[in-house]
């Protein structure tokens, strides 16, 4: 907003600033002055590129440089960065089908609200004389329903979209497939206290399941059109709701004190009590903690999409959690200094998180993320004593990346908690990390990837190069050869081939009807569409087939890594790209080739070292078992494997390729 027409002086001041964009305007207040407009979309602009991406200010600085120094092409930026997590603005609505990441989300908690006031609404007992119970038939009323899910905090790299078979009105496509690809929505639910809770632990898990089964019949005698999928598990159910996959757990705290209780656990009881801690009580304490940041820090959310885009791509899925990612992120944005302000476009705050990932001192120092200040100073004290009590004076001791969260605190000694005093807390307190992280050798990798993204992206920067960014979300050949093996996996598994790992396209290009696409809209398409050979075609007036069934989370490699890693994890560590899994990488462990004294215990999948019997038979892993055991589990999968470390070939074939057949 400029001065009025009358103050001549001030006016050419104005409009040499700015130019043609320049223009007399009346506002509501009923001055007329010259004024400045910048919600024009000349350019090619992403939907939250405002919030994201500096937006106007963006804009205001191009229209600047060109006007007063004759450059026709301006970057103070990378401008197409946004393609990765953001949909290109239009007005068609058509192309409007596929949301964008920040209405998908607001999609996703709006069903979540009205599904979380459905439950508590119909689970209180009916006050009508006629009717005894609740309306769900539950025993106990549903207290809270809690949101545990990466898509109910704006962490989902790619949200879920409504789909016909999970109920609602949903949108209107001519194809649909059964088997869903994007994660459930994972929420749990509290009921209120009662002391009609078992006092057995076995019967306590019966009554959950018993629980979820009550409130799937519940739901279906209901006969709501709400919902759609309704599946019970033995420790979860699957709800479709509005055209969203809700996964239900029962939190029991009856069970969690039973267990905290016990004066002398076995070990198999202090196991089960760290993993209800650990789903339960951190996982809800995770949420509302990183929930804050990215209400606080909008672009906080979209770095998070970001970084988990870059951590796929370097077949890191599965070694570095979304937890651990959502921490890294929150430590940019809320351990700033007075003199390095937090991150206020996504490109930045990016970058941040490539640089402590790559440049802090994991093997001597614990990073303390305290979002909102809740870890007193004497508490760092005892962060780092018992940091250093699990290094052991060893340099490998403990995990790998040691984070601290403020509800890591746990108790020293859970005996004399009853006799403590408010200002006690930090004498007996110990702070554990609960984020799993990954292993050292992987955690290497991951620093060194980090610090090579790092400083190509300052070189894109200072160069003004605004398509050769895209390097850093890609592998190379010559990457490849890391590995000790390379498993091809059958494209009829893959359902998003823009997220590749070798070859995603991440700039912004015209589809066949000639809109503009992003990265993001291309790979959200894909991943509605479903996989193709669960496709089915949608004829007016009948509805969905489903007498095949749903699958709510289809994703066969995740499984098929999971199964080698809990099989061969001793022997080799597993990559893989989680949204793209084209390949898995195999790495073997440095032991494997370490040759041992002959023991029954190491007979398994072993063979003599060498022809020598002097001083004992040595024995080495046989190699050629273990790959041929592992082709046993990836059969149908797996095309072809690639071996590139050389002392494969002496225990397996003399040949590069394996086909299977």
């Amino acid at each position: 907003r400029g001065p009025p027409s009358d103050h001549q002086e001030d006016l050419e001041y104005f409009i040499g600033l700015w130019g043609k964009k320049a223009e007399l305007r009346r506002f509501k207040d009923g001055a007329i002055v010259q004024a400045v407009a910048w919600n024009d979309e000349n350019e090619v602009g992403f939907r939250n590129q405002a919030k994201w991406n500096g937006g106007h200010v963006e804009k205001i600085i191009h229209h600047l440089i060109r006007l007063h120094y004759g450059t026709s092409k301006v970057s103070v930026c990378l401008p197409r960065f946004l393609s990765i997590v953001d949909s290109v603005a239009t007005d068609k609505k058509d192309v409007l089908e596929i949301p964008d990441a920040f209405t998908a989300h607001q999609k996703i908690m709006s069903a979540f609200e009205s599904f979380s006031d459905f439950l508590r609404k119909n689970s209180q007992p009916s006050t009508s004389g006629h009717q005894q119970g609740s309306a769900l038939g539950l025993p106990l009323s549903i207290d809270a329903v809690e949101p545990l899910s990466p898509s109910l905090r704006y962490s989902e790299l790619y949200p879920p979209t409504p789909h016909s078979l999970l109920g609602g009105s949903t949108m209107n496509r001519k194809k649909i497939s059964s088997a869903i690809v994007f994660d459930p929505i994972l929420v749990q639910i509290r009921f209120g206290q009662s002391s009609k809770w078992p006092l057995d632990l076995r019967a306590i898990g019966a009554a959950k399941t018993a629980m979820l089964i009550q409130l799937a019949n519940g739901i279906e005698k209901m006969a709501d059109h709400n919902f759609g999928l309704l599946a019970v598990h033995p420790t979860y159910a699957d709800i479709g709701y509005k055209g969203f996959c809700f996964r239900v757990i029962v939190r029991a705290d009856p069970e969690i004190r039973m267990l905290q209780r016990l004066v002398k656990p076995t070990p198999a009881a202090s196991q089960v009590l760290r993993v209800l801690t650990a789903r339960h009580l951190l996982a809800s304490r995770h949420h509302s903690t990183i929930h804050a940041v990215h209400t606080l820090h909008p672009v906080a959310a979209c770095v998070v999409r970001v970084a988990k885009r870059w951590v796929a791509n370097h077949l890191l899925s599965g070694h570095i959690t979304t937890e651990l990612i959502e921490l890294l992120v929150a430590k940019t944005f809320s351990g700033s200094t007075v003199f390095v302000q937090p991150p206020s476009t996504v490109g930045a705050g990016f970058l941040r998180f490539l640089d402590l990932l790559a440049n802090f001192d994991w093997a001597r120092e614990p990073l303390v993320v305290d979002p909102r200040g809740h870890i007193a100073d004497e508490e760092y004290d005892d962060i780092y004593k018992t940091f250093q009590e699990s290094r052991e004076k060893e340099r490998d001791g403990g995990p790998s990346m040691y984070v601290i969260a403020p509800y890591n605190r746990s108790i020293h000694d859970p005996k004399e908690e009853q006799d403590w005093e408010a200002g006690d807390v930090v004498k007996f307190s110990r702070w554990r990390p609960s984020v799993p992280s990954p292993e050292w050798v992987v955690l290497s990798r991951a620093v060194h990837l980090a610090r090579r993204s790092m400083e190509h992206m300052h070189r894109c920067l200072s160069s003004f190069d605004d398509t050769d960014w895209q390097a850093i979300f890609r592998q190379t050949p010559n990457s490849f050869k890391s590995y000790s093996l390379l498993m091809r996996v059958n494209t009829d598994f893959l359902s998003d081939h823009e997220t590749s790992s070798t070859s995603g396209n991440l700039e912004v290009i015209k589809s066949e009807d000639g809109t503009k696409q992003s990265s993001f809209s291309r790979s959200m398409k894909a991943l509605s569409i479903g996989p193709k050979a669960f496709r089915q075609k949608i004829y007016r007036n009948l509805g969905p087939d489903q007498s095949h069934g749903i699958i709510p989370s289809w994703r066969p490699i995740h499984g098929l890594v999971e199964a080698l890693q809990e099989r061969f994890g001793a022997f080799a560590l597993f990559f893989y790209n989680e949204h793209c899994p084209e390949v898995i990488g195999i790495v073997w462990r440095p032991q494997v080739f370490n040759p041992n004294p002959f023991s029954a215990k190491l007979s398994e999948n072993s063979c003599p070292a060498d022809d020598s019997f002097n001083g004992g038979i040595l024995l080495s892993r046989n190699l050629g078992d273990l790959m041929r055991e592992m082709t046993q589990y990836t059969r149908d999968i797996v095309t072809s494997i690639r071996i590139f470390d050389n002392r494969c070939l002496p225990h397996f074939s003399k040949r590069r390729k394996l086909v299977h057949k």
